[in-house]
């Protein structure tokens, strides 16, 4: 009875999946239609000049629909990526003299299989970087919850974010509300 149900369940997780289905094109298109804006308010933030809450979400949602979109990781990894993992970053020259950073997370939902690795480039790790020395720290004002200190992302109400997928459609959905 199991084994049916689990196959009439994969069905139509599979019928969904092929319906919606988008090819990488359609999945950067988002990280495309925003990057100016983003650009814009991560120069200001470089510059250490104070952001508005609507940028630092922005900034947020931008950097984990990176993560989903370009770097192919599940909703748990970002979710579970942590301050500690992100201090203890390897950093990788490769042989064309590219700099690249790569960050492991443990804990996602195929851990027991695997260690999820994210490989940044200079100027991704830069806006990680901007991200954690500016938008988090304003984040965390709001919250006394040590949980969040252990967290990477965090959301504004200083909270750890609790789910990458949903900030990811509110983003879809405001960005495509201003075009």
């Amino acid at each position: 009875m199991s084994k049916q149900v689990s196959k009439e369940i994969t069905g139509k997780r599979y019928t969904q999946m092929v319906s919606v289905a988008k090819t990488p094109h359609e999945c950067w298109e988002l990280l495309r239609v925003v990057k100016n804006e983003f650009l814009c308010i991560i120069g200001k933030a470089m510059n250490e000049e104070s952001l508005l809450e609507t940028e630092k979400l922005h900034v947020l949602y931008y950097l984990e629909s990176l993560l989903i979109l370009k770097h192919l990781q599940r909703a748990g990894v970002v979710k579970n990526l942590t301050l500690d993992k992100w201090l203890s970053r390897k950093p990788c020259k490769l042989p064309d003299g590219e700099n690249w950073t790569v960050i492991g997370v443990k804990k996602h939902k195929t851990a027991t299989q695997q260690v999820a690795t994210i490989s940044l480039d200079e100027e991704e790790e830069a806006w990680f970087d901007v991200y954690y020395r500016h938008v988090r720290p304003a984040f965390l004002k709001n919250s006394d919850d040590t949980e969040a200190d252990e967290s990477f992302f965090i959301s504004t109400t200083g909270n750890p974010i609790y789910n990458p997928s949903n900030d990811l459609q509110r983003f879809h959905s405001k960005s495509l509300q201003r075009c």
